[in-house]
């Protein structure tokens, strides 16, 4: 199995965020930046950064040594190239809004991917501003360097929040679509483009978003039923 990264024998000084608590899900807080020093040894392949970081990075490494193979590339790049913009996503909402009987669903899930939109790629990747891995580790990329922050992983926010909303409305057919939105996940790993915790913290903002959505939805449907039959009564 052929491993295509390279290393980097030169001292680079780079900022990164510590990791970010959202609620309870993800045991990390947010400190700011701060800086790290990466040292890569080339002979003994040792790398000295701070433990969160080296953790992950191991892990991305790993998965580079040992899961890769030339099918995988082929269907890993696919799955996150259906996500890309979350046109999968959007063309699922449209799919749903343009059916009578499914449009709420439909709407629900447009509406949370705007949501992962404006609080992922708008506020959360601009304020923790966190390097992407490839910034740290040289590595012969499968696809093309994405300009924008790291955490949390946009692909994955976006699968989530459209899967989970789903998921709340058609739990047999959301079991489907959450293996979907898992994939995409792995694929961010996978082709080095995200930290295991910028996909992590991305599933958890995007289920989260859907759960707003939702309870705003279902509350503001039960107090439509409610002064409908009020009216009525009067």
């Amino acid at each position: 199995m052929t491993c295509r990264y390279r290393y980097i024998t030169s001292q680079k000084q780079c900022h990164t965020p510590v990791m970010f608590r959202i609620l309870c899900l993800v045991a990390v807080e947010i400190r700011g930046y701060f800086k790290y020093t990466v040292t890569i040894i080339q002979k003994k392949k040792e790398i000295t950064m701070c433990p969160v970081i080296s953790t992950e990075l191991r892990i991305l490494l790993w998965i580079q040594e040992h899961l890769t193979h030339p099918i995988l590339d082929q269907f890993f790049i696919f799955i996150t190239t259906i996500g890309d913009a979350g046109l999968i996503w959007i063309a699922m909402g449209l799919f749903f809004a343009l059916q009578k009987k499914h449009r709420p669903l439909g709407i629900l899930i447009l509406v949370s991917l705007i949501g992962s939109l404006a609080i992922t790629n708008g506020l959360l990747k601009n304020w923790i501003a966190r390097p992407r891995p490839y910034t740290v580790w040289a590595i012969d990329l499968l696809i093309d360097k994405n300009p924008e922050y790291s955490f949390p992983s946009g692909h994955t926010s976006a699968a989530f929040a459209a899967a989970w909303m789903i998921y709340l409305n058609k739990k047999r057919l959301g079991i489907y679509v959450l293996v979907l939105a898992t994939l995409m996940g792995l694929s961010r790993l996978y082709l080095f483009m995200h930290y295991p915790t910028d996909v992590i913290g991305g599933a958890v903002v995007g289920i989260l978003i859907a759960e707003c959505v939702y309870w705003l939805y279902d509350h503001w449907r039960i107090k439509r039923i409610t002064q409908a039959s009020h009216d009525h009564d009067h």
